[in-house]
């Protein structure tokens, strides 16, 4: 277990026993995320920010990193110092490990499928424990953008992974993924990403479409791979004690307005899909097709290497769903 999963299981654990249960809720309800409010994700905040007045509810949002990344923000609600954030697919890897193989590369064909996945059985026993665990509820889940391979040069195969050296993700299912197909794998970089692009720290970022579309880095670039490897599906979670504190009808009205908001976003990101790589294209980059043939038979190896026969069964669950 990393130092990171440590603290944050040990943060969870405190906030839990130092809460002793439901306590008064503050005003106004905090909401942080990592994202900017350009954003799929920032603009779910804000949405949900917007409209609770009536019942007596003011949520005051903090974008951009204001209160840390994504695992900080967890943290933070798991010990009641913030009330509700918005988390993205690497979540998985911090909250329930035993459930990461859903983010291996090339699991899913759609990008409704991840959404699918995480509203159905699957996605119902990886959370319920969370409320207990990290006082985490999640409100509803929403499709933001694929993962693509934006580079230096075109990557159309396989065979254009080995040697590269590619930023991923934080998590050991795309760290591990990519590795086995050759890639030299960078995480945490010593520059920003422009900076270490043209120091050749790193030839290439894998990355949601909308981080391409929404910073200036993307100019480093000269290729993207369009492997939509991945679907980038995000939740909105509050603090499981905070949720309990609220009145019945402050209660119904915020899940009511998540779901409504989840639901929404997840229309807007799938409308979008039609013309994202015409918008990546207009912004100077070369897109091209990516064949994964070659990669598929790697998930299971992948996913047996993450969490053994429970990591196969679960792809096994997921291809079934999918009558594969």
């Amino acid at each position: 277990m990393t130092n990171l999963r440590r603290g944050f299981l040990a943060l969870a654990v405190a906030g839990l026993l130092a809460a002793g249960g439901p306590q008064a809720v503050a005003q106004p309800l905090r909401l942080a995320h990592q994202f900017r409010e350009a954003s799929s994700a920032g603009r779910v905040a804000n949405e949900l920010a917007a409209g609770l007045a009536d019942e007596g509810l003011t949520i005051k949002v903090f974008p951009n990193g204001r209160f840390g990344d994504a695992p900080a923000n967890l943290r933070q609600i798991a010990t009641d110092e913030l009330d509700l954030t918005i988390g993205g697919s690497l979540a998985i890897g911090y909250l329930a490990p035993e459930y990461r193989s859903l983010l291996i590369p090339f699991l899913f064909d759609r990008p409704d499928e991840m959404l699918a996945v995480a509203e159905g059985p699957i996605g119902r026993e990886m959370t319920a424990g969370w409320p207990d665990r990290f006082n985490l509820v999640v409100l509803g889940w929403f499709y933001s953008s694929p993962r693509v391979i934006a580079a230096v040069r075109p990557i159309r195969s396989p065979d254009d992974l080995k040697g590269l050296k590619l930023r991923v993700g934080g998590d050991d299912a795309w760290i591990n993924f990519f590795a086995r197909a050759g890639a030299q794998v960078a995480v945490r970089l010593p520059l920003e990403i422009e900076a270490a692009v043209r120091a050749g720290v790193i030839e290439a970022a894998e990355l949601p479409v909308e981080a391409l579309l929404n910073n200036a880095f993307a100019q480093a670039f000269q290729a993207v791979a369009w492997t939509a490897h991945h679907y980038e599906t995000m939740f909105i979670g509050i603090s499981a004690s905070r949720l309990a504190g609220l009145s019945a009808a402050q209660r119904q009205a915020l899940e009511g307005r998540a779901a409504a908001i989840a639901r929404s976003a997840t229309r807007r990101g799938l409308d979008a899909d039609a013309g994202l790589a015409q918008r990546v294209a207009g912004n100077g980059l070369a897109v091209n097709a990516f064949d994964p043939a070659a990669l598929r038979p790697e998930i299971p190896k992948v996913a047996e290497g993450l969490s053994g026969p429970r990591g196969t069964d679960l792809i096994a669950r997921v291809r079934a769903q999918f009558g594969r």
